[in-house]
């Protein structure tokens, strides 16, 4: 449980543009999940098939073994400390791209091991919509009233994938 007397790094925030999002679990499960599907990783965003603000630079990411490989900067979560330095690395204009900010440092290979940056890229935490809404299946339980959603692209990741939300 967050404090106002916990030290930085162990603070663990997050930011979702919540219209066209789906939160794949609860908080708890999210923060078990970040430890465990990405050990090791200190910020972690969220994952698109499409390379956005700049589609020029899609050459230049990094190829992941499966999922999305493009940043997507209306979803993530990390720890405040190591978040603050990512943000502070230079001065930003109100009207400049913070996608394209994010995604500046996440290709730059020495910023991105140096803050441990990660990607979301099977949707284990986050699962953006934009554009691919034929890849979740939304199903509701009559009797609980309970929707179940189902990753189309990842069905055969363990059972974990498959996420039930509270009402």
């Amino acid at each position: 449980m967050f404090t106002s007397k916990e030290p930085l790094e162990k603070v663990v925030f997050g930011n979702i543009v919540i219209y066209d999002v789906v939160f794949t679990a609860g908080p708890l499960a999210i923060l078990e999940r970040f430890e465990t599907h990405f050990p090791g990783k200190r910020i972690l965003f969220g994952a698109e098939g499409y390379c956005w603000p700049d589609e020029s630079l899609a050459p230049d990411y990094p190829l992941v073994g499966f999922g999305k490989r493009f940043l997507n900067s209306g979803l993530f979560l990390g720890y405040a400390k190591d978040f603050y330095k990512m943000i502070t690395l230079r001065k930003v204009a109100d009207d400049e791209d913070d996608q394209l900010y994010y995604t500046k440092i996440y290709l730059d290979e020495k910023l991105r091991n140096d803050l441990k940056i990660g990607l979301d890229s099977a949707s284990r935490i986050f699962q953006n919509l934009n554009g691919v809404t034929d890849d979740v299946e939304v199903q509701f339980d009559e009797d609980t009233g309970e929707a179940l959603v189902r990753l189309c692209n990842y069905f055969h990741l363990p059972k974990s994938s498959i996420f039930t939300f509270e009402k």
